[in-house]
């Protein structure tokens, strides 16, 4: 791109956002009359003048190019692969300077994925407040009517769904993205990534896996690694699920092995034990799930969220081994570390699904470890959470539990509503 595009550009950006040419004058150190000139080329200027504009402007790294565009886009990757991997600290670093840039982006498909990557982000780190804001900005982002920005606001508006846990009415969204985007089918990498994940939390884990392979082969024309691993977890924990529990061991320990491990960060490794940790409690080998939840947090304890999910498993795990003494020893000690929202991510991600667990087991823990724990804690969002998960399971099949879970969640919202617990 010429200097003479790059102020342009810069110009309408700044009259879009209704910045005059005298603030970004008296922060250059210039009169208006020379950014007038060289906004409207009548005055030669340098990379330096662009670099100063930009900074004036308030957006010092805003992408012009296409290669600055790409290298943005790499580091919105690369920031939602840090909190992704509970590396919220990094993420917590680098998202003032993304969230900064994206403001002065115009509407393309980079800020509607900026957008959907914030909501990501204030989802994992339990403000859910702000999700929801970003949710709504989503929403309210006026689109183009062309094919392109047609698909991008479509398949904006089922990943949307998906956040707000509604599976059903996100797949069927992103299916018929799928179908419109022929075109961008090189794009389809993450697409395929959330169609797999919402087929794995509506429980169609054969469905899912054709997903997420899609996913995988279209990185692999793009040469594109950066969800490799979550992948290629994803395709193992539905086949755990499915019961071919070996296929998964396979599945895991070549992520173990695969150079890629090796050279990136530990906060990878200790997922992957994890849903080793799971498989084997799945096959029921008790000692081989103890051994791989250890393992597990050995490598994530760097990290206070890994270390509360590791503990929260590990509790599971000793509860189904039939120790439940240690159980309730290592729920205490995740309970009184996690914060709410921390708390409420790993009830919501492990009750009946994510732990693949039969629900006699999952049902045995949740009532008789769990639900104690949290009131001996103070924990009533996550009990709510909890009861009205319960309420929904029994629903279809036990109408009198399913009444009963339910009052026991609508007396908790009640007294919170009341401040009877505050």
């Amino acid at each position: 791109m010429k200097i003479i595009d790059k102020m342009k550009a810069l110009a309408n950006i700044r009259e879009s956002h209704g910045i005059k040419q005298e603030v970004i004058a008296q922060k250059m150190g210039h009169d208006p009359s020379y950014i007038s000139k060289i906004e409207r080329g009548k005055q030669p200027c340098t990379e330096s003048v662009v670099n100063k504009y930009k900074k004036a402007l308030g957006a010092p790294d805003l992408p012009l190019t296409e290669e600055e565009v790409a290298a943005f886009k790499q580091k919105l990757y690369e920031w939602k692969d840090s909190f992704y991997y509970n590396d919220t600290a990094q993420a917590q670093k680098v998202q003032p300077q993304l969230q900064r840039c994206a403001e002065f982006i115009p509407l393309t498909h980079i800020k509607n994925l900026y957008y959907i990557f914030s909501a990501m982000y204030y989802k994992t780190i339990g403000d859910i407040e702000l999700m929801e804001q970003t949710m709504a900005m989503l929403q309210t982002l006026e689109h183009a009517f062309d094919n392109e920005h047609t698909y991008w606001y479509k398949r904006k508006l089922g990943v949307q769904a998906m956040f707000a846990y509604k599976y059903k009415t996100a797949v069927d969204a992103l299916l018929e993205v799928e179908r419109l985007g022929e075109p961008f089918k090189s794009s389809h990498e993450g697409l395929y990534f959330h169609i797999g994940h919402c087929f794995t939390e509506m429980g169609y884990a054969t469905k899912a896996i054709i997903y997420f392979e899609k996913s995988q082969k279209i990185a692999s024309e793009n040469m594109n690694h950066t969800f490799d691993i979550p992948r290629r977890y994803f395709i193992a924990e539905n086949y755990s699920s499915t019961g071919q529990h070996q296929e998964a061991l396979d599945i895991l320990n070549s992520c173990l092995r695969d150079e890629l491990i090796k050279v990136t960060s530990n906060r990878k490794i200790s997922p992957i034990y994890r849903r080793i940790a799971v498989t084997y409690l799945n096959m029921g080998s008790y000692e081989n799930a103890l051994r791989n939840i250890d393992k597990s947090l050995e490598y994530g304890d760097f990290n206070i969220d890994a270390h509360e999910i590791n503990l929260y498993y590990k509790s599971v795990i000793l509860c189904a081994y039939n120790k439940i003494d240690e159980a309730i020893l290592y729920l205490n000690e995740c309970i009184s570390m996690a914060e709410e929202g921390t708390l409420h991510n790993i009830l919501y991600n492990t009750l009946f699904h994510s732990l693949s667990l039969d629900s006699a087991t999952s049902i045995c823990f949740i009532t008789n470890i769990a639900i104690p724990a949290l009131y001996a804690h103070g924990k009533y969002l996550s009990l709510y959470d909890v009861y009205t998960k319960l309420s929904n399971f029994y629903e279809k099949n036990n109408k009198k539990k399913s009444l009963k879970y339910l009052k026991s969640a609508v007396n908790i919202s009640e007294s919170l509503r009341k401040g009877a617990w505050i």
